[in-house]
């Protein structure tokens, strides 16, 4: 769906943004990160995701983000935790925090590099043992593996 500039700034004034951040691995346990090319994270290692659709259930918010900005088929998500932030970057100079909530989903199925086509969202791709510190210090998850990283 598409939202014009105007009603987004207006969106990132009044209300916090609904997101799907997806939690992959590789065959060696490692988690994928993207180098974002967009706020609020722009430049950052981070996990794939992005804004949740209306009238869209998580885990197909989860499997269209996986399509859209990786290019992988992925339908199996469950959802692992969440995660509130505010960042004071933005794309539009707005003079406010940007306030985000984001579910956290995960899949079983391991992806490899060869296996990945970015979109233009972001234009690196890395695999790394923990996830970011940023992530890590803010979510609240409910499986072992994940808990065990809380900082």
């Amino acid at each position: 769906m598409f939202i014009s500039d105007e009603l987004y700034k207006q969106m990132l004034l009044h209300l916090p943004i609904l997101c799907v951040d997806l939690i992959i691995q590789n065959s060696d346990d490692e988690y994928l990160l993207v180098k974002r090319d967009n706020h609020p994270i722009k430049g950052y290692d981070w996990v794939p995701g992005g804004r949740m659709l209306k009238n869209v259930d998580i885990p197909t918010n989860a499997q269209t983000k996986c399509k859209q900005e990786l290019g992988l088929e992925i339908t199996d998500w469950r959802v692992v935790g969440i995660y509130d932030d505010q960042y004071d970057t933005n794309a539009f100079n707005l003079d406010t925090k940007i306030h985000t909530l984001s579910v956290l989903c995960r899949t079983d199925v391991r992806v490899e590099y060869d296996q990945i086509k970015l979109d233009e969202q972001s234009s690196e791709i890395k695999y790394s043992k923990l996830l970011p510190e940023l992530l890590r210090q803010r979510y609240e998850v409910f499986e072992n593996d994940l808990i065990a990283q809380k900082l």
